[in-house]
C-alpha cells in the first residue's frame, strides 16, 4: 500500500526494514526500479535474495553503471539463475571495475564451464 497507493517509496523502505521479509523486500525493489533507484533497488532484491528481476537491472544498469553493486547482484543471481546474460554481463562488470580484487574472479569466472 505504501508503495502503489502513496508513492512513498521512504516509509515502504522503513516498513521493508522493520518486517524483514524477502517477499516485502522484492516489491520494494521492484518499486525502486520504477524509479530508477539502481542502487537501492539491488540493495532490497539482495537482502529478498531475489534474482527474478535481473533483465531490469541489466537494463538500468546499462544508464547507471556501477560495477560494484552490479557485481554482487549478478553474483547473487549467478548462485540461483543459469543464464548466459548474467555471465556475459558479470564478465563486463569485473573488467569494468577495473581493480585488481575483481581480477582473480574474472579469472575464475572464465576458467570454468559457463
Amino acid at each position: 500500500m505504501l508503495i502503489y497507493n502513496l508513492d512513498n517509496i521512504k516509509q515502504a523502505t522503513e516498513f521493508a526494514n522493520h518486517v524483514d521479509k524477502p517477499e516485502v523486500y522484492s516489491e520494494l525493489g521492484r518499486a525502486q526500479m520504477k524509479q530508477n533507484a539502481l542502487n537501492e533497488a539491488i540493495d532490497a532484491f539482495l537482502k529478498a535474495n531475489d534474482p527474478s528481476e535481473f533483465h531490469s537491472v541489466i537494463t538500468l544498469a546499462h544508464q547507471n553503471y556501477d560495477p560494484e553493486i552490479l557485481i554482487k547482484f549478478l553474483t547473487m543471481a549467478r548462485q540461483t539463475i543459469k543464464d548466459k546474460r548474467i555471465d556475459s554481463e558479470l564478465i563486463f562488470a569485473y573488467a569494468k571495475g577495473g581493480e585488481e580484487k575483481y581480477l582473480a574472479d574474472l579469472e575464475s569466472l572464465i576458467e570454468n564451464p559457463n
